[in-house]
């Protein structure tokens, strides 16, 4: 979500986004409604990601799927201010528990040249 937005009526959303936690109030509605957790923080937005971390798909890891505690990665978009110019790129972030705070790769999948 985002605290920004455009004058009304449109209200359109703007940077910076916050990653937040949020779970479903029902066990197997994954349709919601959603409950937002404001006590998990998953990630701090810096870096390359500065400006906004926009979370995407998650997967598990195909080398730990077999493991015990796997692996989640989570492809998300992140963007960063150079030269008053937004950058974008997509990264990955990590974790063993969906519902804990995520290890971010410290590189994005592609450069922010690209």
């Amino acid at each position: 979500g985002t605290p920004n937005t455009s004058p009304p009526p449109d209200r359109i959303p703007s940077f910076p986004y916050q990653t937040l936690y949020a779970r479903s109030s029902c066990l197997n509605c994954p349709e919601g409604p959603w409950i937002k957790n404001y006590s998990v923080i998953p990630w701090t937005n810096k870096g390359y990601y500065a400006a906004s971390a926009s979370p995407g798909y998650i997967a598990v890891n195909p080398h730990t799927q077999h493991d015990k505690q796997p692996q989640y990665l989570n492809f998300f978009s992140a963007q960063v201010l150079i030269n008053n110019k937004i950058n974008r790129t997509i990264a990955i972030a990590r974790t063993k528990n969906l519902t804990g705070s995520w290890s971010v790769d410290p590189e994005p999948m592609l450069s922010l040249a690209e």
